[in-house]
């Protein structure tokens, strides 16, 4: 084979491997000459696409993460109240701060003054009340006593916040120099309790503290307790030896607004004529007349029991009874007994017979009827007394002779006595 030939079948292999269709493409778009394709350039890959979204991610999860914590750091998580005579409680987040703070009585809002607490730190707080309450005087040597009730319903953090608020409060009281007492508690909430609380405008925690004190004290209501300060219940409870061990108390409640329980005692039997050597059962103890507080003298002479009411502040009779005889207690408008003289001078009266004024200072006959009776006993005779005080009575009796301390000697002695006798004789010897 030449190279003619070897050209040739070159030539022919080359054309059947690879056509050339430029023709036939050109013939094709003759047609479409002159018009304009569009062409859109290749989209490029967004690689910021998964970045974002993990951002949006992380951006809602710390949201969400916000939220619930302001949430909980503005959530109720406990309730504090203070009690000393004003009453008030404080609402207060997992981080002890303070969320609200709301006066349940006309003294808390003296306590408050202008101060928004609103926020504050807890210990903050309380060092702010207390000393409001001893700059306005409702804390001092005679009124030292405060109740801090704690409300939550983890009982162990509960006690943790009792404790830790005892102690912030004993550390404000040493800085002040004040020998205070410190009861606290812990309290479960109940509609019994509420409904105390708001009948009396009182807290639920001293509403809970009059309940565990009456419980071991029939004697005492709830409706006499109410109206006391912290200092005067702690010093009922002591007086009459009651426990418990809902209430822990730190230092003593102060007793110096008052007179001591001998001077009481001593008043009482002033007043009942007796001797100490002739007493016998003695009990005195502190209790309230309505919202006065009193010592409550009771002890026996003669088979007798007497039982005294005595003004714990001044010393004066309140009241007093003896059993099986007549009951006193005159009282004024300071609750105390006035007294014999001081009732008579008061009220004179005129007399009721022979037309006679009486003398100044004579009192009633029935006045002198309940002395007579009182003093004028005898086991065989009696002396009647007559239809007025101003016409003299013989106190001449039948086989004996008494004198009471309350009348004077007759002007005409012989014919009141043979009046008197003959009236008794009569009257023994009739059917």
């Amino acid at each position: 084979m030449d190279e003619r030939e070897l050209e040739q079948r070159l030539r022919t292999a080359v054309e059947h491997a690879a056509p050339d269709p430029l023709d036939r493409i050109l013939a094709a778009c003759g047609p479409q000459a002159g018009t304009v394709l569009p062409f859109e350039a290749p989209k490029k890959k967004r690689r910021w696409a998964p970045l974002a979204v993990a951002a949006a991610l992380v951006v809602m999860c710390c949201g969400a993460f916000g939220i619930s914590s302001w949430r909980g750091a503005n959530a109720v998580d406990s309730v504090v109240m203070l009690d000393v005579n004003p009453s008030l409680s404080m609402t207060v987040s997992s981080k002890e701060r303070v969320l609200s703070v709301t006066p349940f009585n006309q003294d808390a809002e003296v306590i408050l003054g202008d101060m928004d607490l609103t926020g504050t730190d807890l210990d903050v707080a309380v060092n702010a009340l207390i000393g409001s309450m001893l700059q306005n005087g409702y804390l001092s040597d005679i009124q030292n006593a405060i109740l801090v009730s704690v409300e939550n319903q983890d009982a162990a953090k509960s006690a943790q916040l009792q404790q830790h608020l005892t102690d912030t409060i004993n550390s404000v009281f040493q800085g002040g120099s004040l020998e205070g007492a410190v009861l606290s508690q812990t309290v479960t909430e109940s509609a019994d309790l509420n409904a105390l609380a708001q009948q009396y405008g009182i807290s639920v925690g001293k509403a809970s503290l009059i309940q565990e004190v009456i419980a071991q004290d029939s004697t005492l209501t709830f409706a006499s307790l109410a109206p006391l300060s912290v200092n005067e219940i702690a010093l009922i409870a002591e007086s009459r030896h009651l426990t418990t061990q809902a209430v822990t108390q730190t230092g003593t409640a102060s007793t110096k607004a008052y007179i001591t329980a001998e001077e009481a005692q001593n008043a009482a039997l002033a007043h009942a004529g007796i001797a100490e050597s002739s007493v016998a059962q003695l009990e005195i103890e502190f209790d309230s007349e309505d919202g006065l507080m009193v010592y409550e003298v009771e002890f026996y002479a003669g088979g007798t029991e007497y039982d005294y009411d005595i003004n714990a502040r001044t010393g004066e009779v309140v009241n007093f009874s003896r059993e099986g005889g007549i009951s006193g207690g005159t009282t004024g408008s300071s609750g105390s007994y006035i007294g014999e003289a001081a009732a008579t001078a008061a009220a004179p009266i005129a007399s009721r017979s022979w037309g006679e004024r009486a003398l100044e200072g004579d009192s009633s006959s029935s006045f002198w009827l309940r002395r007579w009776m009182e003093q004028s006993r005898s086991p065989r005779w009696t002396t009647f007394p007559k239809l007025s005080a101003r016409i003299w009575n013989s106190m001449c009796l039948g086989r004996s002779t008494n004198r009471s301390m309350y009348m004077v000697s007759s002007e005409n002695p012989l014919t009141d006595s043979i009046w008197a006798f003959w009236k008794l004789d009569a009257k023994s010897s009739s059917p």
